[in-house]
């Protein structure tokens, strides 16, 4: 995210809280913005530049947003961490808070706006996070934050303030997929891989069932008949399975590469 202020290369013209970010274009497409969808207008903000005002959905559209330009890029977030909130005596809430840090360049930043929000420079003294081209967290400034740390508090459950957490702290990393490889299996693998199972476990039964009549003798036909009944019942265990409707047993094998 570009520097709040405008001093220096390729800074903003005035700070991203600023209300002149709030032109008559802007606030058009602010009201005609539909987030019922969210995703209908999460490929319009990944696209918005750092350094122009976006407007932007809660994930789940029960918000939207317009906002300034960035402040703080996702990789300056050092790193996040869930604990439990307490009381200014110390006293667990029973919530948890979402702690985050950053590298010296953004704390400063995050410093400016901080404190900008808390003195009503801005619109409102919120600020938003956003990931993918979609709010996840819009925290209000409680005070400022200068010392390049500040944490999120909102009666956050214990997973819900772990999510945000990751989110912020594997969201900042700069990841691309690509295709390495790609291989059509054909259907009839699985078929051959049973049949040759069932191969393979004829022969190792017939040589259990070898190494028991030389090892046990008479006592063998106890041990290859207990292998036979179990045999059957597992048989029949399955296809009573899988012709419950409700049940609908099956087998099955997938392959994954990634």
């Amino acid at each position: 995210m570009a520097p709040a202020t405008g001093t220096g290369e390729g800074d903003l013209p005035y700070p991203a809280w600023s209300m002149d970010w709030m032109t008559p274009e802007v606030q058009t497409e602010l009201m005609s913005a539909d987030c019922v969808d969210p995703s209908a207008r999460q490929e319009r903000a990944t696209e918005t530049a750092a350094d122009e005002p976006m407007v932007a959905c809660a994930p789940d559209g029960s918000a939207k947003y317009l906002l300034g330009p960035e402040v703080i890029a996702g990789s300056s977030i050092e790193n996040s961490s869930v604990a439990s909130d307490v009381t200014p005596t110390g006293q667990p809430t029973g919530y948890y808070v979402v702690n985050m840090s950053f590298d010296e360049t953004a704390a400063e930043s995050f410093s400016t706006m901080t404190g900008a929000l808390y003195n009503g420079e801005g619109a409102t003294a919120a600020f938003g996070i956003v990931l993918d081209g979609m709010v996840i967290s819009a925290p209000e400034v409680q005070e400022p934050s200068p010392g390049g740390e500040a944490s999120i508090s909102g009666n956050f459950s214990q997973e819900q303030a772990t999510q945000l957490s990751d989110q912020l702290r594997f969201g900042a990393a700069p990841l691309e997929f690509e295709v390495a490889s790609e291989q059509q299996i054909s259907a009839t693998l699985g078929a051959d891989q049973l049949q040759m199972g069932l191969i393979a476990g004829l022969i190792g039964l017939a040589l259990v069932v070898a190494y028991a009549f030389a090892q046990y003798r008479l006592l063998a036909i106890v041990t290859t008949s207990s292998l036979l009944i179990m045999g059957v019942l597992t048989y029949a265990t399955l296809t009573v399975l899988s012709n419950i409707p409700e049940i609908g047993y099956r087998l099955s094998s997938r392959a994954w590469s990634a």
